[in-house]
């Protein structure tokens, strides 16, 4: 069986907060000099963060979950 997750991330990925960190930077990116496709991705990114961030703020884990994660 696989110990990856017994190992606590034994790689060089991201951290969920890097994550967030990445995607708010590229949300707040200046529109200044974007074309018409641009714009839209960069519209598409800050709908995705806000929605992301809503349900961050909602949801809460099953006591089953938090209890597997904690060990």
């Amino acid at each position: 069986m696989p110990t990856f997750f017994d190992e606590r991330r034994p790689h060089d990925g991201l951290t969920y907060a890097d994550y967030l960190d990445q995607w708010t930077a590229a949300a707040e990116a200046p529109l200044d000099g974007l074309d018409k496709r641009e714009r839209k991705l960069l519209y598409y990114t800050r709908y995705n963060l806000e929605r992301s961030q809503q349900v961050h703020a909602a949801y809460e884990p099953s006591p089953a979950l938090q209890a597997v994660v904690a060990t």
